[in-house]
């Protein structure tokens, strides 16, 4: 009966006839039985047996599988009934199943002899006859079917999807949430709660703020040539305060010259009043002149700056294109080999499924000698051990050519994924080479703009030339007076001004490429900030997944006595993918001896029987692998080969 909500399932007894080539056998069992003999004398047959009683499948979860008794022929003899009858003892009440499979024969009318029109499978519990979907239930009611191989099979768990295993341990150990995660950590806590309050999900967020990491990075590389673009172009400083004293002094020498002109003169004074009118005109229009070609000066050094931001821009996205295509290309190239590497793979398995195909079964005469007394063995004990290696030499064949053709298969899946995703890729190269040709062409458009030094300033001065011709045409001559000295003096100083007021029209140029210059550091310094942010962020997910993984593993390894499980893998980008993979002493199930496989196989049966509270028979194959004791918590059966047990013992 079932106690504390425990459910104990025992197998009392076992009989078999005309299974697999065992015509009889009973068999009693106990807390713990071993079953030994040598190879092939019907140890795995019991195990088939009874998972076939329940379930109608052997051990390996086959429907398909050679049941029928066959002949020296190869062919299955007729009209036998092959039987399975299991005793179970279910929380101390014994139920009775039976399951037989037979073949129908029908006389039609007219004829003589019977014929054969198929097979059909009966059903019995405690000898009361039911129908499939009933037998099936009354199984049910004892066992679930999935449940059953878990914790009846030590290798049943480790043959599942990883992520069917992984989904069992966490309906173990119940669920971790993230606010228990962020409890352990220290100074990410608000970093990682905000990141979590974000609507993408975590990794996926990781991924958008690398991208943007990229992007700041890029943008802030840039920065530094841009400045010392800039610092190329920016005009030799001078001090502008002492050319603005030398222009108001020529200024002045130059009013001074006319004074002077004007009092040698006075004779002319209205003459001289005339002409200083008309000069003073001339002298407006002439700073006119001089400020329209300040003017065009610093419109040229701005139009050249907005030019060259755009040129360098254009470069940087030719660039960055570039650099994308070259990565798109390596992946496809790493893509192409991979298919490569599986086209040999379905190769070899292609040689090897045509060498499995055409093996035959050789017999070795010495097999059939009785080790005891030397004799050969009787005609039909021959003949029958030979029907029987002949059965299971073509049941392995065939599993093996279904083995290999399945893996062909998920490689021939596999290139056409690859190929497909090579297609994609070469259209994201296409599409940037699209990018590239359109900036090249943008980038081709700009070019040939003069640098500044070489930039020729075109300024219209014909309107102020004419009228600057007009009045000087106006001015009238004074020839009793001699002015010559005075006058090539004020050209020189009025030449010396015009030199000075070029220069300071570079101060203009100087102020506004410096204010460019702290702009940029001041974007620098923006994007500098930035990329901390982001880097504090990326801090806080590595810190959170890495608490959730050794949480959850903690959690999950705490259930298990002999076995690990790691549950998650990283990746070469940093990243981690959910997994499930059993560890023995660190090495993976797949890569532990048989031994190593039995002792993890119990280890989670033990754990799975206590966490489902039901246990069942289990069956360890290959038993002699394990040379130490096994703590199973189930009724245990040991399937041991030993070649010095040439018949089947129960022990």
């Amino acid at each position: 009966m079932e106690t504390n909500g425990v459910k104990k399932i025992v197998l009392k007894k076992l009989t078999l006839n005309n299974f697999k080539g065992t015509k009889f056998i009973e068999v009693d069992f106990n807390d713990i039985t071993s079953i030994i003999g040598a190879n092939r004398t019907g140890k795995t047959t019991l195990f088939d047996a009874f998972t076939w009683l329940l379930f109608g499948k052997d051990h390996l979860d086959r429907k398909e599988f050679d049941i029928k008794t066959l002949d020296s022929k190869n062919v299955p003899k007729h009209k036998l009934e092959h039987e399975v009858i299991g005793v179970l003892d279910v929380d101390g009440r014994e139920t009775t199943l039976k399951r037989v499979y037979k073949e129908k024969w029908v006389k039609r009318r007219g004829e003589l002899e019977t014929e054969f029109t198929g097979h059909e499978t009966l059903f019995y519990v405690d000898e009361v006859p039911l129908q499939a979907k009933e037998y099936k239930e009354k199984v049910e009611t004892i066992m679930d079917e999935e449940l059953f191989k878990l914790i009846t099979s030590p290798t049943y768990f480790n043959y599942i999807s990883w992520q069917k295993r992984r989904d069992i341990l966490f309906d173990m150990i119940g669920e971790i949430k993230d606010s228990d995660i962020i409890k352990n950590l220290n100074g990410s806590s608000e970093v990682i709660e905000n990141i979590l309050n974000q609507e993408l999900p975590l990794e996926e967020y990781r991924k958008k703020i690398a991208a943007r990491k990229r992007k700041l990075k890029d943008d802030i590389e840039a920065i530094p040539t841009r400045i010392d673009e800039i610092n190329r172009n920016i005009p030799e400083t001078k001090n502008f305060s002492e050319i603005e004293k030398e222009i108001k002094a020529l200024d002045d020498n130059i009013l001074s010259i006319d004074s002077q002109i004007e009092d040698k003169g006075k004779a002319n004074d209205e003459i001289h009043l005339k002409n200083k009118n008309i000069k003073d005109q001339i002298y407006d229009l002439q700073n006119q002149l001089q400020e329209r070609k300040i003017k065009a000066t610093r419109e040229a050094s701005d139009k050249f700056r907005e030019y060259q931001d755009k040129i360098d821009l254009l470069n940087r996205d030719i660039q960055k294109s570039n650099d994308l295509v070259g990565d798109k290309r390596h992946e496809i190239l790493t893509l192409k080999t991979k298919i490569t590497e599986i086209s040999k793979n379905n190769e070899s398995l292609r040689e090897q499924w045509n060498n499995i195909n055409t093996s035959r079964l050789e017999f070795n005469d010495d097999e059939f000698i009785c080790p005891a007394c030397k004799r050969p063995f009787e005609a039909d004990d021959i003949k029958a051990e030979k029907e029987a290696m002949t059965i299971r030499f073509n049941a392995d064949k065939i599993s093996k050519l279904e083995d290999i053709s399945k893996k062909g298969k998920e490689n021939s899946e596999l290139v056409n994924n690859l190929e497909k995703k090579i297609g994609a890729i070469k259209n994201e190269i296409k599409e940037e080479k699209t990018k590239i040709s359109s900036s090249e062409k943008k980038l081709n458009e700009l070019k040939g703009i003069p640098s500044q030094g070489d930039a020729v300033i075109t300024v219209k001065t014909d309107d102020l030339d004419e009228k600057i011709n007009e009045l000087e045409s106006k001015i009238s001559a004074i020839h009793e007076v001699d002015t010559s000295e005075l006058k090539e003096e004020k050209r020189s100083l009025i030449e010396q001004r015009d030199s000075y007021k070029k220069e300071l029209a570079l101060q203009d140029i100087i102020e506004k490429s410096n204010s460019r210059i702290k702009e940029l550091e001041d974007e620098e310094k923006n994007l500098a900030q930035q990329i901390a942010d982001i880097e504090k962020e990326e801090f806080a997910i590595d810190s959170f997944i890495k608490t959730k993984i050794e949480t959850v593993e903690d959690k999950v390894n705490s259930k298990f006595s002999f076995v690990k499980f790691k549950m998650f893998d990283q990746q070469i980008n940093g990243g981690e993918t959910e997994t499930c993979e059993t560890l023995i002493n660190g090495v993976p199930f797949s890569g532990a001896n048989t031994g190593g496989q039995i002792k993890a196989g119990i280890d989670i049966i033990n754990t799975l029987s206590q966490h489902y509270n039901i246990y069942a028979p289990v069956f360890i194959d290959n038993r002699e692998s394990v040379t130490d004791e096994i703590n199973c918590n189930s009724q245990t059966i040991n399937l041991i080969a030993d070649k010095n047990y040439k018949e089947l013992t129960i022990k």
